[in-house]
């Protein structure tokens, strides 16, 4: 990991059924903070419109996208988390919902 403190912290944002706009504006809030961002979705009906949301972003490249095609519930943190540790084996995982934005003071 680089010295930059962000890259020691991925976030894993769970995801059904967001409403677009939101979900932008939490990805904008949180990708200057992290190293990395994965997406779990839940079998969202819009997931064309997710995929799209991730393609049109300008730092597209920290963000994964993991589709579990089925709603599982909390389970999507958990597979979230399990594949963050294993493929980045951050020092630090922030949890968030698709509605969740991170403010800065």
């Amino acid at each position: 990991m680089s010295s930059d403190n962000s890259q020691c912290v991925v976030a894993v944002i769970w995801l059904f059924n967001p409403k677009i706009e939101k979900l932008r504006e939490v990805l904008i809030s949180v990708i200057g903070q992290v190293g990395k961002i994965v997406l779990v979705d839940n079998g969202s009906s819009n997931i064309k419109q997710i995929r799209d949301l991730r393609g049109s972003l300008e730092s597209k490249d920290k963000i994964i996208l993991l589709e579990l095609r089925f709603n599982s519930g909390v389970y999507a943190l958990n597979f979230g988390m399990s594949y963050v540790c294993k493929m980045f084996n951050p020092e630090f995982i922030l949890l968030l919902d698709q509605d969740t934005i991170i403010y800065r003071t």
